[in-house]
């Protein structure tokens, strides 16, 4: 957790108290509907990566929560107070049932975009190499050339007749 920001830490508490104990379905359902990768979340429950306000706003709203609810969820849990109290927003619409379908559609997706993305870099690192070779040539040529121009001409032998 990110110890000197009040506000990140209870958005942290409140996540960690959701995943242990609220939420009814994987992380990785979740993530799906945070708009987040697994791996990412998994990161950011482990305190390796913060997430930006848009991310932790995506994350509340999959949980069924306001995000000012989230954040005093997440101060009660850290004051030692008992969180029942406090209740998940009334807005049907931020949360949706997915089904284990539609996560593997979702997974595969993102792999298909990760092989995408993957021949992207893959053809763009060969145009790259292919223009190296030929500022390589090119550098070679200036090199010959200015060691031409450089070498001071040979006088001619004169011989005798």
């Amino acid at each position: 957790m990110i110890r000197n920001d009040p506000t990140y830490n209870r958005f942290m508490r409140a996540l960690q108290h959701v995943v242990e104990k609220d939420w009814h379905r994987k992380k990785s359902v979740l993530a799906l509907e945070s708009g987040i990768s697994g791996g990412y979340l998994s990161e950011v429950l482990n305190g390796n990566k913060r997430a930006s306000f848009d991310k932790q706003n995506a994350i509340v709203k999959a949980c069924g929560y306001t995000y000012d609810d989230f954040l005093a969820l997440g101060e009660s849990l850290l004051a030692g107070e008992d969180p029942g109290s406090l209740k998940k927003s009334s807005d049907a619409n931020l949360t949706k049932e997915v089904s284990s379908k539609e996560v593997k559609v979702g997974k595969k997706m993102e792999v298909e975009e990760l092989r995408e993305l993957l021949q992207h870099y893959k053809e763009e690192l060969s145009e790259l190499r292919e223009e190296i070779r030929y500022l390589r040539g090119e550098l070679k040529e200036a090199r010959q050339e200015t060691e031409t121009k450089d070498k001071p001409s040979k006088p001619e032998k004169k011989t005798a007749v």
